[in-house]
């Protein structure tokens, strides 16, 4: 039995032994199985945070969002799965695309850019409406920097100041004391009020103090100056008043003048200087002649003045000067200067840093505003040289030559030659009369043939002619009428009678007129009290003298050249009138036309010998300048035009030639009578017109209720 607990013991051992290997591959095989899953699991998780990201690669595809898209697929799919096809075939896909669309949007920039400057290009074409134009946003720009000229008052404060000046009240009192006075007061307008009795006190104010004044109906401010005027008998310090913390305060000046602020003012616009441009250039022929020292090389006018900064006032004299004004007009006794501790003024670059009372601020503010308005006052010029010319000719000529005994022998003999000899061959009415000799037909070698005239019998032909209309061509003068003659009649007739008595006859009509209107309005706009000018001027050269260089036996000219100027030039200076209605002009215009150039040929020696500069084509040229010039002081009013000066010049002429006796007799008087008429009449009017640019005026006229606007906006 004991073997056979020990053969059992033994059985169950092995047994157990078995079930335990059984056990742990079983174990084995079930960790196998959930690695196997676990790896599929994430296998699948994989797949489908792939699957998301490219589906969301395609929505940022479709929103063109590339730069997004390939950040999702370098971060998310291919971190994932470096060597995913989609997500290597993609990454090259958007980095293509970005590239393109890059290049894409840059030269998309370009175009843009190249179709702003063009419509630039086009906008500034556009000649401007007015005098003075603002840009389209002012409003805008205005409001940005409203309140940089502001004082540093908070807005309860400005809001009481504002109260003082538009609330009205009626003040009646008659011996009322000086509390119920400021209660009255303080009633009608409901500030609060702060009234330092004890300060009050120390100048004899009380509050028993009785006052008496009447008024109708007048602003809070007025009111309460006036009664603290009345009640202050000191004759060193007086009540006084200041708004400080949205509160009116009322107490002795010395009190008051403790409570100090620190502002900065920007002057630098008020110590600009307008420098006078009087440097206008003369150009007449007298002043080429003058800088030039006779030997040519004239100055051009086109040339700046270098001396126009030599009386400008130093800066710092300037910016003293804006100080001492006001030293003297803002609270003269607050500050060292006039022996007071209150205030106190630096220089900085042209800006002042004051330190001074709210109240002396708001006084220094308005003294400075009134300076600038004054300062801002402009004016426009328009000037007008107005050239009128009206031309006129007529001519109505009739010229008739007559030749008697047209078929005499020598006539005969003569067409025996050439057929087409007429009677009119054999006479030359500009030179000796009768002609010996005439010229036959071509002979085939280019050039007529020649032959004298066989004796008549029993005379010669007889010729009368007449040449009245050339002749008055001839003395007739002009530049007008010189190029009417100078081309085609407007009718012509000519005619020919042959018989026994052959007749020649022509009949010339032409009648013309010319009108023209020349316009030169150039304009100038400059700051009030100013000199200024402007001159348009077209420059010329020419030889105005020639340099002998002599050599052995040979001589030649060195030119030297000048400058003749045509053109206007206007000096100008302007001044508006107390009541800004008219303009004080001192002007002085010049208006130059060069009207040609005469040749003279210079001598000189070479080899013992005179040669002349003709001999090589080389003269002075004198030119012949017509100046026009005015010099006049008017008043004219604000957009007026005056008249400063006119030029009228006519010619008139007329040509009347004829044939003695015969151009007499009425009615066959007008084939032996040639009469010409010319008028050439030119006028030239200097008109000036000037418009006062008065800068708050000119802002309000293109946007009305602006500065209404930004003094809400800036206190």
């Amino acid at each position: 039995m004991a073997t056979q607990l020990s053969n059992l013991k033994a059985d169950i051992d092995v047994a157990d032994e078995r079930i335990k290997m059984q056990q742990q591959i079983d174990v084995e095989n079930q960790a196998k199985r959930d690695a196997i899953d676990q790896a599929l699991q994430r296998q699948r998780e994989r797949a489908r945070k792939i699957t998301e990201a490219i589906e969301r690669v395609r929505a940022l595809q479709m929103e063109m969002k590339y730069k997004e898209a390939l950040q999702v697929v370098e971060n998310q799919i291919l971190f994932l799965d470096p060597i995913n096809p989609s997500g290597l075939l993609l990454r090259d896909m958007l980095r293509d695309n970005l590239v393109y669309r890059t290049a894409s949007t840059l030269r998309n920039d370009a175009a843009n850019a190249i179709s702003t400057q063009q419509m630039e290009t086009i906008e500034a074409t556009i000649p401007p409406a007015g005098i003075m134009n603002y840009p389209t946003d002012w409003p805008a720009i205005s409001a940005q920097r409203a309140g940089v000229e502001a004082t540093n008052e908070s807005p309860a404060d400005r809001r009481v100041l504002a109260a003082l000046e538009t609330t009205t009240l009626p003040a009646a009192f008659n011996d009322n004391t000086l509390e119920q006075a400021l209660a009255y007061f303080g009633q009608m307008t409901g500030f609060d009020m702060d009234v330092d009795w004890a300060s009050l006190e120390e100048i004899g104010i009380d509050k028993e103090t009785t006052v008496s004044l009447s008024l109708k109906k007048t602003n809070a401010r007025t009111v309460l100056e006036r009664l603290l005027d009345k009640v202050s008998t000191d004759p060193v310090t007086q009540a006084d008043w200041a708004v400080q913390d949205g509160m009116l305060q009322i107490a002795s000046e010395d009190r008051i003048r403790r409570h100090t602020v620190l502002e900065m003012y920007d002057i630098r616009d008020l110590i600009f200087e307008v420098p006078n441009y009087d440097e206008a250039p003369q150009i007449d022929l007298q002043s080429v002649l003058q800088s030039s020292q006779g030997g040519g090389g004239g100055q051009s006018p086109f040339q700046t003045n270098q001396q126009q900064d030599v009386n400008r006032l130093p800066l710092q004299d300037r910016i003293d000067q804006i100080k001492e004004i006001i030293y003297r007009n803002v609270d003269e006794e607050s500050w060292p200067e006039g022996g007071g501790t209150t205030g106190a003024m630096y220089d900085l670059n042209g800006q002042l840093l004051i330190r001074n009372t709210p109240k002396n601020h708001r006084e220094i503010h308005s003294l400075l505003s009134k300076l600038r308005e004054a300062k801002a006052m402009q004016i426009n010029v328009e000037t007008r040289f107005l050239l009128v010319a009206q031309d006129f000719f007529e001519q109505v000529g009739f010229d008739l030559d007559v030749y008697f005994n047209a078929k005499n022998n020598q006539i005969r003999a003569a067409r025996a030659t050439d057929p087409n000899v007429q009677a009119s061959d054999f006479f030359d009415f500009g030179g000796s009369g009768l002609q010996r000799t005439i010229t036959g037909p071509d002979n085939g070698g280019g050039t007529g043939t020649t032959q004298g005239t066989v004796n008549p019998r029993p005379w010669s032909p007889i010729g009368t002619g007449q040449n009245s209309l050339g002749l008055a061509s001839t003395l007739m003068t002009g530049d007008f009428a010189g190029k009417v003659l100078g081309e085609a009649p407007a009718l012509g007739i000519a005619g020919q009678f042959l018989d026994d008595v052959q007749v020649d006859f022509l009949v010339k009509a032409t009648q013309a007129d010319r009108r023209s209107a020349q316009l030169t309005a150039p304009r100038l706009t400059f700051t009030n009290g100013q000199t200024s000018n402007f001159y348009v001027v077209t420059q010329q050269s020419f030889v105005s003298d020639l340099q002998p260089v002599v050599s052995d036996s040979a001589v030649g000219f060195d030119p030297t050249l000048a400058v003749a100027s045509e053109g206007v030039v206007m000096l100008v200076t302007g001044q508006v009138t107390a009541d800004r209605r008219y303009v004080l002009l001192d002007v002085t215009s010049s208006v130059s036309k060069i009207k040609g150039f005469a040749q003279q040929p210079v001598t000189a020696v070479a080899g013992g010998q005179l040669v002349s500069s003709q001999d090589t084509q080389s003269f002075i040229q004198l030119p012949t300048v017509t100046v026009t010039q005015v010099q006049t002081t008017v008043t004219v009013p604000d957009q007026g035009t005056v008249l400063l000066g006119g030029q009228r010049l006519v010619t008139e002429t007329e040509v009347e030639t004829g044939v003695p006796v015969l151009s007499k007799i009425p009615i066959i008087n007008r084939f032996f009578s040639n009469r010409i008429q010319s008028r050439e009449e030119q006028t030239l009017l200097i008109l000036i017109k000037p418009t006062i640019l008065i800068q708050n005026e000119q802002e309000n006229n293109s946007f009305p209720g602006l500065e209404q606007s930004l003094r809400g906006l800036g206190g």
